[in-house]
C-alpha cells in the first residue's frame, strides 16, 4: 500500500511538473539577464529595434529572459562591444563593425549595389548566409541577421561641398576604423582618422576631422 501510495504521489508530481511546463515552457531556464549594446542615441532605428527586441524576448519567454539595452556607446565602441560579445561578457550588440571576421568585410565594399532592394537581396543571399556561418563558427557568436545601417552612407564636411570624388582630396575624414572604408577614402585622396561614433560631434567641432560619412539617419539624429 505504501509503495502504491508512493507511486501515485510520484505520478502526481510528474503530472504536476508537466502541467507547469505546459503553462510555462521556459520555466526550466530560470531567469536570465542579457546585456545588449549599440552606439546610437535615442530616436535612432537601432534604438527602436533593440528596444522592440527586448520587449519581444520578455513576452515570448514569459519574462524569464530580461534584456537590458545599453544605447549611445555606454558599453564602449562598436569594436569593443563586439570583443565583449565574443568573450561572453556581453550577450549581444547591434552594429556595423564587421572586421572581427574578414570575409564579412565584403559587404562594406563601395558601389556594390544601386538600390535598397539590391542591398536586401545581397544580405539575404546564400552567399551572405555562408559567410555568416563561417563567422559564427570562427568566433562562437550567433549572427541573427544582416541588414543595412539605415540607408546609403553620406559624406559631409565643414570645408566645401563634395559632388565628385576629387572633392575628397586633402580632407581628413572620420571613419569607424574598418579597413575597407579607410581604403575607399584613401583611394579618393582623403586621409582618415578613427573616431568612435559617440565622440563624432566633438571630433568635428574641435577639428580632429574635417568631415564624416554615415547614413543620413545617423548624422541627422546625432
Amino acid at each position: 500500500m505504501k509503495k502504491l501510495l508512493a507511486l501515485v504521489l510520484a505520478a502526481m508530481m510528474i503530472c504536476g511538473a508537466m502541467a507547469a511546463l505546459a503553462e510555462d515552457p521556459f520555466a526550466a531556464l530560470g531567469n536570465f539577464e542579457m546585456m545588449v549594446g549599440h552606439a546610437q542615441p535615442e530616436g535612432n532605428p537601432r534604438t527602436v529595434s533593440t528596444d522592440w527586441f527586448a520587449e519581444q524576448v520578455a513576452e515570448r519567454t514569459n519574462g524569464h529572459v530580461n534584456v537590458t539595452v545599453f544605447a549611445n556607446g555606454q558599453l564602449g565602441t562598436e569594436k569593443e562591444m563586439l570583443e565583449q560579445v565574443v568573450a561572453g561578457t556581453v550577450q549581444g550588440m547591434r552594429g556595423g563593425q564587421f572586421d572581427f571576421s574578414p570575409r564579412l568585410l565584403m559587404f562594406t565594399l563601395p558601389f556594390m549595389t544601386n538600390t535598397r532592394a539590391e542591398v536586401t537581396a545581397l544580405l539575404k543571399s546564400d552567399l551572405a548566409k555562408s559567410v555568416c556561418a563561417e563567422a559564427e563558427e570562427a568566433t562562437g557568436t550567433i549572427i541573427i541577421d544582416l541588414c543595412d545601417a539605415g540607408g546609403y552612407r553620406q559624406f559631409s564636411n565643414g570645408k566645401h561641398p563634395i559632388t565628385k570624388p576629387e572633392d575628397l582630396q586633402g580632407l581628413k575624414m572620420r571613419t569607424n576604423g574598418m579597413k575597407t572604408i579607410d581604403m575607399t577614402f584613401q583611394a579618393m585622396g582623403a586621409t582618415t582618422t578613427t573616431i568612435p561614433y559617440a565622440d563624432l560631434y566633438m571630433g568635428l567641432k574641435t577639428g580632429v576631422a574635417d568631415g564624416q560619412e554615415n547614413p543620413w539617419v545617423n548624422a541627422h539624429v546625432r
